[in-house]
């Protein structure tokens, strides 16, 4: 056998073990391209593979790869590294702190976020850190009758304060003018404050979206790991542990499309379905991970590890699994 395929979870997702292949690479594209068209997932388990093949594996099913350019978590200890030479490996959201990461999808606080999410496991946490993963296809069908009549037909808002010396670091670029360019491609609203040399970013949209092939929605949004940033923000815990001196204003904020904050009833609820329905990568050295980051949300458990290093890398399929 040339390798080995079992379920991932009941609603998404594909293991692949080693059989006789003794790299994925062997496996053919037009398979695995067929194997993530239906799972969503892949999950490359038991492969001892190097950042070399890794980067390998994710350009044979990818293209167009992202620097992260434009993103949202670009401050101190939350900032990501870049691991290789053209800038599109990096390291996770916050790789040297221990606290979890709710539930999200990449960069879908901007209009067009990566269609696909690679995690590649250089150094594995003991029993700690686990990449968790959760269907928003699942999801949005359990969610409760009350949090489904919430949202209703709404739109969310996301919103971003960047003030002279934070959209540099974020739009990776000294030129406001580049920052707008990337602002109107990512079909975000801006106002660039050219006397303080600040910018205020808007960006509204569903959190569900519509699967191509089934019209079925899918929940995916920033809702969770945004509302949890500015918890840190409010209560003081981000300058206390990170040293943000934002004093209490927290940079990127979601909000109802009215400029409401979402309830925390509302919040509550969608976490604990959500938790429900979620599952836990346990990391081993030299796996990957392959994620539809346009139906499935990740996230990452709280890590005691001193040592742990798990890098991404962000691309476009060619799959259009999701509209």
């Amino acid at each position: 056998m040339e390798f080995i395929k079992t379920k991932l979870s009941d609603s998404f997702g594909v293991t692949i073990e080693p059989g006789t292949f003794s790299s994925p690479l062997e496996i053919k594209r037009e398979t695995l391209e067929s194997l993530f068209k239906t799972h969503r997932a892949l999950y490359f388990k038991g492969w001892d593979m190097n950042l070399e093949s890794f980067q390998g594996l994710s350009s044979r099913l990818c293209n167009n790869f992202s620097s992260y350019e434009g993103g949202g978590f670009r401050f101190k200890q939350l900032d990501r590294a870049f691991v290789n030479s053209d800038k599109t490996i990096m390291t996770t959201t916050g790789s040297t702190q221990g606290f979890p990461i709710p539930l999200h999808g990449e960069m879908h606080y901007m209009g067009v976020p990566p269609e696909t999410i690679w995690f590649y496991c250089k150094i594995p946490g003991v029993n700690t850190g686990q990449t968790t993963l959760c269907d928003g296809h699942a999801l949005a069908n359990k969610l409760p009758d009350h949090v489904k009549s919430f949202f209703g037909d709404q739109k969310i808002k996301y919103i971003r304060q960047l003030p002279d010396g934070a959209w540099q670091s974020s739009f990776m670029t000294e030129s406001p003018e580049h920052a707008m360019e990337i602002c109107n491609d990512q079909k975000v609203s801006f106002q660039f404050d050219k006397e303080n040399n600040a910018f205020m970013t808007e960006y509204s949209v569903s959190p569900f979206k519509q699967l191509n092939d089934t019209g079925e929605m899918s929940y995916i949004n920033n809702i969770l790991n945004i509302s949890a940033v500015e918890w840190a923000f409010e209560s003081g815990w981000a300058e206390k542990e990170l040293g943000l001196k934002f004093g209490k204003h927290c940079p990127l904020v979601v909000r109802m499309e009215d400029g409401t904050k979402i309830p925390e009833d509302i919040l509550d609820a969608i976490r604990k379905t959500a938790e429900a329905l979620t599952i836990n990568v346990e990391w081993n050295k030299g796996e990957v991970l392959m994620v539809d980051n346009m139906s499935i949300m990740h996230g990452r458990r709280e890590s005691t590890s001193k040592v742990r290093e798990v890098y991404v890398r962000m691309g476009d399929t060619n799959l259009n699994t999701i509209s």
